[in-house]
């Protein structure tokens, strides 16, 4: 059997543990480390069928996000960040990109504090792979502030994590 059989066939084999594996094997990077032997064979080429996946999750994600189903959405758009981190690798640009999306999630339920995170860290890879000076780090950094700003906010005026600071309706009187 050639290495590049070799490889397709264990990219299989991978595929369907992903489909199955629970969270801690993944994030304890079990499943990452494979992913880097995997790198070192010859004739190694990420499968289609990996991003494929990772691009139909995200397109699910964004039709539960459009819904109003943001719990239901955040798993698969981390689905597909963890999908295009074992293609593509951590600091590729895509995957700030894919950081993202889970990021939009948490602020959309008002949940900044996990969306932080994710959004240091997408500006990071932009910063590395594209310069400071990018428009994509920009966008970026607007991001994080707003977050910032709302985190801030609610700390001045006492207001909960996961709940906004005015109802819905309400109207402001300036």
């Amino acid at each position: 059997m050639s290495p590049s059989t070799q490889v397709g066939r264990s990219w299989d084999w991978l595929t369907r543990i992903l489909r199955r594996a629970p969270r801690t094997w993944v994030s304890g990077g079990v499943l990452v480390l494979y992913c880097s032997v995997l790198a070192l064979a010859p004739g190694y080429a990420a499968p289609p069928s990996l991003l494929e996946q990772a691009q139909q999750r995200t397109d699910e994600a964004y039709r539960l996000s459009q819904a109003g189903r943001y719990q239901d959405a955040i798993p698969l758009a981390e689905d597909a960040l963890r999908w295009r981190e074992m293609a593509l690798g951590s600091m590729h640009p895509d995957v700030a990109h894919s950081l993202q999306d889970p990021a939009t999630l948490y602020y959309r339920q008002c949940r900044y504090t996990e969306a932080e995170p994710l959004l240091q860290r997408a500006i990071a890879i932009r910063e590395q792979a594209l310069g400071p000076t990018d428009p994509e780090v920009a966008q970026s950094l607007n991001h994080l502030a707003i977050g910032q700003d709302v985190i801030h906010a609610k700390a001045m005026f006492g207001a909960e994590e996961g709940k906004p600071l005015a109802q819905p309706g309400a109207t402001s009187r300036v």
